[in-house]
């Protein structure tokens, strides 16, 4: 009987268990679904970013991209329902509305698709969806 009051006090001391929105936030693999991934995971608003770059870098050989926040809003923020981000490493984000300017001059629109590496890190294709120009 006297190991008791020892061990209630060694429990105090122990960290409770992290919950799971916290796990998914610190690593993508322990997210429960796409959503969660994308709602809670730190490094989430570094692959929009990342995606976003590269989706300038994709339609450059198509016409000027339109960088100014106040015109292009499309932002690589949607993603897919479902849970295959955290079961297969790749995220994809996609972007409407991405703006650039034709090689004739003309103001065009695109819908691009921008796929994540989350165990490389890195951005590994973007492409078209729908329709290229």
């Amino acid at each position: 009987m006297r190991f008791a009051p020892a061990l209630v006090g060694l429990a105090m001391l122990t960290a409770p268990p992290a919950s799971a929105q916290e796990q998914c936030r610190q690593d993508w693999s322990k997210c429960a679904d796409n959503r969660q991934l994308a709602e809670n995971y730190r490094q989430w608003p570094t692959i929009v970013s990342a995606c976003q770059e590269a989706g300038y870098a994709f339609i450059a050989p198509y016409g000027i991209p339109n960088r100014t926040p106040r015109f292009n809003t499309a932002r690589f923020s949607s993603y897919a329902v479902g849970n295959d981000y955290p079961r297969t490493g790749i995220a994809v984000a996609a972007a409407a509305g991405f703006e650039y300017q034709d090689t004739k001059g003309a103001r065009k629109s695109a819908a691009l698709e921008c796929l994540y590496d989350l165990r490389k890190d890195r951005v590994v294709e973007v492409k078209f969806v729908g329709r290229a120009p």
